[in-house]
Formats: structure tokens, C-alpha cells, sequence
């Protein structure tokens, strides 16, 4: 497994929804996997793509190809 993709974030994508979280909110990514469920933000995104995105391939793909 490679490392985060940092100075990007989830936003945007299909398998984030958005809950509430002690009165503010929670980002949790939905993606098919071992990591579906997990939190990827609380009131804002992290400042990363995690290594575990099933994305990720895509992601480093496009930056290749650039």
C-alpha cells in the first residue's frame, strides 16, 4: 500500500455521506471495502486522500498522465 494523497481531499466524492456529529457534522466514506464506514472528516475534510481509498489507483493514474 502506498501512502495518503495529500493536498487533496474526499469532497466530491459518490461514497461520502454526511451524519451528524455532537452538533456539528461527520464525513464517513462509504466505499465498498474493509475501511467502508470510515470517518474521513469532522466539520471539514482531512487534508489527504487516505492510502486505503479504492480510488487511489485512479487518482495516481491521472497524475501520471497529468
Amino acid at each position: 500500500m502506498s501512502g495518503a494523497l495529500f493536498g487533496r481531499t474526499c469532497e466530491g466524492c459518490k461514497h461520502i455521506k454526511e451524519e451528524p456529529f455532537n452538533k456539528t457534522v461527520c464525513y464517513r466514506c462509504f466505499a465498498p471495502g474493509e475501511w467502508c464506514g470510515r470517518v474521513v472528516g469532522i466539520k471539514r475534510y482531512d487534508p489527504f486522500i487516505p492510502a486505503w481509498c479504492p480510488r487511489m489507483k485512479e487518482f495516481k493514474e491521472a497524475a501520471r498522465n497529468g
